[in-house]
């Protein structure tokens, strides 16, 4: 989803770094963050999702000896004028996502595909694990994008042939995972639970009948793939934290509980 978008128009305002927390004594499936933390904090992950822009290869050495798995964010679909490889794309570009402020790519271009994979290397060059794959949505029946699926499953499956050994996630794009299902290690999905309203910017729980079907469809579709699936939430007070957290323990899918933005580490007001 384009959650994550966000990163790139927050990435010019990230000059200084948050004060050091401590460290956490217990192991967590999955955390995700977007802004820049302190490498020595990063402890005790399972899947670790980063923006690579913030950390040295140095760091990144460090944060893979404290951690499992230890990805870099991509977005397959759309780019923010403050990514690295904004101008070589620059001219690969369709429209404006004016939500996000990001644009589309023209992903079925080839020399678009090119840029991107020279992207992928350059992230990887720095000792990440792997790639977390956003924005596949786009290109689905109803995306901005849409009628591009071919184009996109093309670029992942070469993308694996390029990097046998990268651990590949798909961020949600479901419609995709049959196809997608021999190159990607992992699926994670947003708001399996909660519903962020961004007209009000409140947080909410999606209604029962809507949480019982997704369950219904993520169960089989868990089945079907054999791959293992993360859920991110969102939260901004405890209260709901705890319904969410109840929620997804009874369905037994590893989680992690985050602000909307994702670029710090979450905070939670008493309520």
């Amino acid at each position: 989803m384009r959650l994550t978008s966000i990163i790139y128009f927050l990435l010019p305002f990230l000059t200084e770094r948050p004060p050091a927390i401590e460290r956490s004594k217990d192991s967590s499936p999955l955390f995700v963050c977007y802004g820049r933390i302190e490498p020595s904090t990063l402890i005790d992950n399972e899947l670790l999702i980063l923006e690579s822009q913030h950390y040295t290869t140095d760091e990144i050495d460090l944060i893979k000896g404290q951690n499992k798995k230890v990805l870099a964010y991509l977005s397959l679909t759309e780019v923010h004028e403050a990514a690295f490889f904004y101008q070589a794309i620059k001219p690969y570009i369709l429209s404006k996502n004016s939500h996000w402020n990001s644009q589309y790519i023209d992903i079925s271009n080839q020399n678009a595909q090119e840029i991107l994979f020279n992207a992928a290397d350059t992230i990887l060059s720095k000792g990440f694990d792997g790639l977390f794959l956003d924005n596949l949505d786009n290109v689905g029946e109803w995306g901005s994008l849409s009628g591009n699926d071919t184009a996109l499953v093309k670029w992942v499956t070469k993308l694996k042939t390029r990097a046998p050994k990268s651990f590949l996630v798909q961020n949600s794009g479901l419609f995709l995972l049959e196809q997608l299902k021999p190159h990607i290690d992992a699926v994670v999905l947003e708001s399996f639970i909660t519903a962020y309203n961004f007209e009000t910017k409140k947080y909410g729980l999606r209604d029962a009948n809507a949480r019982i079907a997704l369950s219904k469809k993520v169960s089989g579709i868990r089945k079907k793939i054999g791959k293992p699936i993360y859920i991110i939430e969102y939260a901004d007070n405890l209260r709901l934290k705890k319904k969410v957290e109840r929620a997804l323990e009874q369905m037994g899918y590893p989680y992690f509980i985050a602000n909307i933005n994702l670029m710090t580490i979450p905070k939670f007001k008493d309520q």
